[in-house]
């Protein structure tokens, strides 16, 4: 038998800090999408990060990389035709989500740049994973806002296909707008206009989307 759910919480955090990782990069790039992928611990006490990019001014944006305080040996792993995936070995020692939160049950669904800082979104199994990384927060300095909280249950159409928040707004808005009608209605610059975004942090949100869409619904169904 399945183990029954709780009432766990959806939660969406902001918070920033200088010394947060790729906190230089982020406040001289804020139209850039950045969202970190996945860390690995190479050995104790050595962490890296993989960042996911869209920007621009990819040049720029690694000359930047390379000189934030917060991370080193930044090395290009992957490029694709609107993006570009990052390896930086991390430096600072404040956490985004600090190991604390994570041992009391937050699972982070995902971590998106905002301005010079990160969205956090947790899946909490306990009130108590908020309560430290408030704690945390407030030890640290670190500026600390929660831009949403509510049930699993209440929010589950929302990441109904493992879907971001960012990637469901994208995709819907690109549907109501008629990118996808034969003519096209709208062009990606359009869209960008609209949310206030790089034209390929865009295309990047469309094509994530569109893969998750497929992954959750055609290719799941041949498993």
């Amino acid at each position: 038998m399945p183990l029954n759910q709780g009432m766990t919480l959806i939660a969406k955090i902001h918070v920033s800090h200088p010394d947060l990782v790729c906190s230089d990069v982020l406040r001289a790039f804020p139209d850039a999408s950045v969202s970190l992928d996945y860390q690995t611990v190479a050995e104790p006490g050595t962490e890296f990060l993989f960042l996911r990019v869209a920007t621009e001014d990819f040049e720029a944006f690694e000359r930047e990389l390379r000189r934030d305080h917060t991370v080193e040996d930044p090395k290009l792993v992957a490029m694709f035709a609107d993006h570009r995936v990052y390896r930086v070995r991390v430096l600072t020692s404040l956490e985004i989500v600090p190991s604390r939160c994570t041992a009391l049950g937050a699972r982070v669904i995902e971590v998106g740049n905002e301005n010079d800082g990160w969205n956090v979104r947790l899946h909490l199994l306990t009130r108590d994973a908020l309560d430290a990384l408030r704690e945390y927060c407030h030890e640290n300095d670190v500026t600390y806002q929660v831009h949403e909280l509510g049930t699993a249950d209440s929010l589950s159409d929302q990441y109904a296909f493992g879907l971001t928040e960012q990637q469901r707004t994208t995709l819907l808005l690109a549907y109501d707008s008629g990118y996808y009608d034969v003519p096209r209605q709208v062009s990606q610059n359009n869209l960008a206009g609209e949310l206030g975004i790089s034209k390929s942090a865009v295309s990047q949100r469309l094509r994530r989307a569109m893969a998750l869409l497929v992954e959750n619904t055609l290719a799941s169904s041949r498993r």
